[in-house]
């Protein structure tokens, strides 16, 4: 997906995690590769999140969760097992619900 100008989002199939288990997208400039964590597309005073291409993997991510609620699935931005029919943790559910769920 094309973000400004020659910046595009790569969405690898097996979504990459980074070290602390944040899901993690690449972005694409000038023909180079920089992966960022998803809390990086977040923005917590908007409460929104930056990106639609990013939103609507997320919209994917929770209408999954909710029609396979005892699928085990982990936390997009930890390594912790994510709460029943949602994609985050417990502790990030807390933090970032008012950003994820809010679309």
């Amino acid at each position: 997906m094309q973000i400004n100008g020659d910046e595009y989002i790569v969405v690898p199939r097996s979504i990459p995690r980074n070290s602390l288990g944040e899901v993690s997208f690449d972005i694409c400039i000038d023909e180079s590769l920089i992966r960022y964590p998803i809390s990086y597309f977040f923005d917590s005073n908007d409460k929104s999140i930056v990106h639609d291409h990013v939103t609507q993997c997320i919209n994917d991510w929770i209408d999954i969760a909710k029609k396979f609620p005892f699928c085990r699935r982990n936390c997009i931005c930890c390594k912790t097992r994510a709460i029943k029919g949602k994609i985050m943790c417990n502790k990030h559910e807390n933090m970032w619900q008012d950003v994820v769920y809010t679309f």
